[in-house]
């Protein structure tokens, strides 16, 4: 994904390798409890679907298109759970109050940015994109 950092390289292109790094970690693999964001849209998907569900290796797998409805109803719920979760962390990292602040706030960070951006990949998955491939310029 990205080169080793340079010894000349400044705090905004080391906060652009690790928000890369941290994405590619949380959208294709998962970290910790937290999946993948291809395994979490799948889920998802196979739980609305039911018996029509087939995988996106399946040559009957039908379209982005042909499941417009099934995905916008699997997106929506994607956006709630990831609403939920990310109200829970905020607010169980609130709970120390200004004697932990300095260790909660940056938890609380970075637990919305993984939240984020594995429901994002999912989205974009569900949408058709490849999210293991970098985005077009």
């Amino acid at each position: 994904m990205a080169d080793k950092k340079t010894p000349d390289e400044g705090a905004v292109e080391k906060t652009g390798r690790w928000v890369a790094d941290l994405a590619e970690k949380v959208m294709v693999n998962g970290v910790g409890p937290v999946t993948g964001s291809v395994a979490w849209a799948e889920d998802r998907l196979s739980r609305r679907q039911g018996t029509g569900y087939r995988a996106p290796d399946d040559n009957e797998r039908r379209s982005p298109e042909d499941m417009k409805d099934d995905i916008d109803a699997v997106i929506a719920r994607l956006i709630k759970e990831s609403v939920a979760a990310a109200g829970a962390q905020g607010f169980i990292t609130g709970l120390g109050g200004l004697i932990t602040a300095g260790v909660t706030i940056p938890a609380n960070v970075a637990a919305s940015i993984t939240v984020n951006m594995r429901m994002a990949g999912s989205i974009a998955h569900l949408r058709g994109w490849d999210i293991r491939e970098p985005p077009p310029t």
